[in-house]
């Protein structure tokens, strides 16, 4: 299968980005060294990358891409209006659920949309 530069973007920049919680929880509480403790660790980390690839899949089909494609039409493609759009979608959040909702979705997106940037444009070639 031959991925566009868009597509592969954005899957390196989910993928990239979704190491950042698994890494945290074990710098946080260390590798288990029971089997229940390696087994919660699992589901942990099991349910973490369903529901991490649920919402980054349905986030990019109902307001990545949109906006991708808003900001190269009348944005020039410049960072700025990608930045810009992720501080309305983390303010939308903000209106509809609460603060640290708004923050951990904000902060996700806002890189994966850097990384997207990065890949999709600067290493066309990858």
């Amino acid at each position: 299968m031959n991925l566009g530069n868009w597509d592969r973007g954005v899957l390196k920049a989910v993928l990239l980005a979704s190491l950042i919680a698994p890494i945290y929880v074990v710098v946080e509480i260390g590798i288990p060294n029971s089997g229940d403790g390696l087994a919660g660790l699992g589901m942990f980390f099991l349910l973490f990358y369903s529901v991490y690839l649920l919402f980054s899949i349905a986030g990019w089909a109902l307001v990545g891409f949109p906006a991708h494609w808003l900001i190269c039409r009348y944005g020039g493609g410049r960072l700025v209006w990608y930045v810009i759009a992720v501080t309305m979608f983390t303010l939308a959040i903000y209106a509809l659920a609460q603060i640290e909702a708004a923050i951990v979705f904000g902060l996700a997106a806002l890189f994966q949309t850097l990384l997207f940037k990065y890949y999709a444009y600067n290493h066309a070639k990858t």
